[in-house]
C-alpha cells in the first residue's frame, strides 16, 4: 500500500512540475510579442491593405502582435505603396500599444462641379499641404520682450494636421472662388492674396471642401504657433526659421526698394519706398519645409481673438479660441511690420469683417 501511495505522488508531482513547466513556457511566450497599431489616413478611417513583412494582415487601421526584432511595414492603395522599416524592442511587460503611421498624403474626392482649370491649381494646394506630427509645445512666451497677451507660456498638446507649405496666392483664390475667364486674369500672380476679411476665407476653405471632399480649415492658433515653429523638429529661434529676419521674412525692413530701419517707420514711407508683400517661397523656409510663416503677410486664424486663460501648469489639448467674438487672430507678421511683430508667438488681431492689405491667409485640413 505504501508503494502504491508512493508511487501516486511520484506521479502526481511530476504533473504539477509539467504544468509548472508548461505555465513559465507560455509565460515567457507572451511577452515574445508587442501590439502594435497600424494607421494609413489621416482620419484613421480609411481601408488600405496592410502587410507585415511581405504578409498580408488586414484592412486599416489595425491592431496586431508583432514578435521582436525588425520588420517591414508595408501599405498599399490603388496599386501605390508606402513601406516603412520598424524595430521592436524587448521589454519585460507590455504596458502599451506602439503607433506607426503611415501616410499616402491628401487626396480629394473630386466634385462633378469643379472645372479643370480649378482641379489643377487645387491639386498644387493639395500637393503643398505639410503634414505636421502630433506633439507638445509651449505656446506663448514668458520672454522679458513679449507682449502681456503672449503670456503666460503655456504646454500645448495637438493631434496631427496638415497645413499649407505657401500663403495662398492671388492665382489660387481667383482660380476657387471665381470663374475661369477670371481666374486666368491671375494666373501668374504668386503674391498672397489679401483685402480680405475672415468672412471671405471661410468662404475659400468651404469651397475647398466642397471641391475636394477634405476637411479645409483656417488653422486654429495653436496649430499655426506650433507649425511656425518647426512642430517636433522645432529649434528656438526668434522667427519662423531662424534668427536672421532678413533670410525668413518679407517686413518693413527689406520689402521696398530701399532698406529701412524700425526706427525710421511711418506710414508714408511704406508709399514712398514701395513697400509690399511679394511672391511666396522666395526666403528661408522653417524646419518643416514651410515658408513665409514669418512676415509678407499676416495670416489668418480660426480662433477669436482672448488673452490666454490656462492655470499655471496645465495642459491644453486641441485648444480653440472663443467661439464668438469681434475680434479674430491673425499671426505671423507683414511686409509692413517692424522687427518685433515678426516673432514666432507675436500676436495681433483684427475685426472679422476688416480688410487689410497686410493680412491673407493659410489653409490647414484636420
Amino acid at each position: 500500500m505504501k508503494k502504491v501511495l508512493l508511487f501516486l505522488f511520484l506521479i502526481n508531482t511530476l504533473i504539477v512540475s509539467a504544468q509548472e513547466e508548461e505555465t513559465e513556457i507560455l509565460d515567457s511566450a507572451s511577452i515574445m510579442t508587442r501590439p502594435i497599431r497600424i494607421i494609413s489616413d489621416f482620419l484613421h478611417t480609411r481601408g488600405d491593405e496592410v502587410y507585415i513583412d511581405g504578409s498580408y494582415v488586414d484592412m486599416s487601421p489595425v491592431v496586431t502582435e508583432v514578435t521582436f526584432g525588425r520588420h517591414t511595414i508595408s501599405v498599399q492603395r490603388n496599386g501605390n505603396t508606402v513601406r516603412q522599416r520598424i524595430r521592436i524592442e524587448e521589454v519585460e511587460e507590455v504596458t502599451d500599444t506602439l503607433q506607426f503611421e503611415l501616410y499616402f498624403g491628401l487626396q480629394p474626392t473630386w466634385n462633378q462641379s469643379v472645372t479643370s482649370y480649378a482641379k489643377s491649381v487645387i491639386s498644387e494646394i493639395v500637393s503643398n499641404m505639410v503634414y505636421v506630427e502630433e506633439g507638445t509645445y509651449m505656446m506663448g512666451s514668458n520672454h522679458c520682450d513679449a507682449d502681456r497677451d503672449e503670456r503666460p507660456a503655456h504646454k500645448v498638446r495637438l493631434s496631427p494636421f496638415f497645413i499649407g507649405r505657401y500663403e495662398i496666392t492671388n492665382r489660387q483664390w481667383f482660380a476657387v472662388m471665381a470663374n475661369d475667364s477670371v481666374a486666368r486674369l491671375y494666373e501668374n500672380d504668386n503674391t498672397p492674396k489679401t483685402n480680405i476679411n475672415s468672412i471671405e476665407c471661410q468662404a475659400f476653405v468651404d469651397s475647398l471642401r466642397k471641391f475636394t471632399e477634405l476637411s479645409f480649415m483656417l488653422p486654429t492658433e495653436a496649430q499655426w504657433e506650433y507649425a511656425a515653429k518647426g512642430g517636433r523638429k522645432s529649434k528656438p529661434t526668434t522667427f519662423s526659421g531662424g534668427n536672421d529676419l532678413d533670410k525668413v521674412a518679407w517686413y518693413f525692413g527689406n520689402s521696398g526698394e530701399k532698406r529701412q530701419h524700425d526706427e525710421a517707420w511711418r506710414p508714408v514711407l511704406l508709399t514712398t519706398n514701395k513697400n509690399r508683400p511679394h511672391d511666396i517661397g522666395q526666403k528661408q523656409p522653417n524646419e518643416l519645409g514651410i515658408y513665409d510663416m514669418t512676415g509678407n503677410v499676416f495670416e489668418f486664424c480660426s480662433d477669436f481673438f482672448d488673452n490666454y486663460r490656462v492655470k499655471s501648469g496645465e495642459m491644453l489639448t486641441n485648444p480653440k479660441g472663443p467661439s464668438k467674438g469681434q475680434y479674430v487672430v491673425v499671426r505671423g507678421g507683414s511686409w509692413l511690420s517692424e522687427t518685433r511683430q515678426n516673432r514666432v508667438t507675436y500676436r495681433s488681431s483684427c475685426d472679422f469683417r476688416q480688410k487689410s492689405a497686410a493680412v491673407g491667409l493659410r489653409v490647414a485640413v484636420y
